[in-house]
């Protein structure tokens, strides 16, 4: 899944990282849709674009239920920030048991 949104700048993933948030209570967000996330997937590999002022960064991680670190592999670089569209690309893996049955199995989703 993916949008073209300003991306996980660093104001919008301290929120990511902050399980009961209000950044976006105005708009109707509670920011627990993510944590509903890992109970259905295994884990959720994030890749997102955002600018600071003139520059461009990637930042991509690995958001996954365990006891310690939920957000691992961490990495974010600078890049060129020319034709850097922003946005942010979700990619969900490992559907868990208690995701199969309203799909009706991995065979047909």
């Amino acid at each position: 899944m993916s949008d073209n949104g300003v991306g996980l700048e660093p104001v919008r993933f301290e929120a990511f990282c902050t399980t009961d948030t209000d950044y976006k209570i105005t708009r109707g967000g509670k920011w627990v849709g993510r944590l509903l996330w890992l109970d259905v997937f295994e884990q959720i590999r994030l890749v997102s674009i955002f600018r600071d002022g003139e520059r461009a960064f990637r930042r991509s991680f690995v958001f996954r239920l365990q006891s310690d670190e939920q957000i691992t592999e961490e990495d974010l670089k600078e890049i060129e920030a020319a034709g850097s569209q922003t946005g942010t690309s979700i990619t969900f893996c490992g559907l868990r048991g208690s995701g199969l049955p309203p799909f009706g199995g991995p065979d047909q989703i």
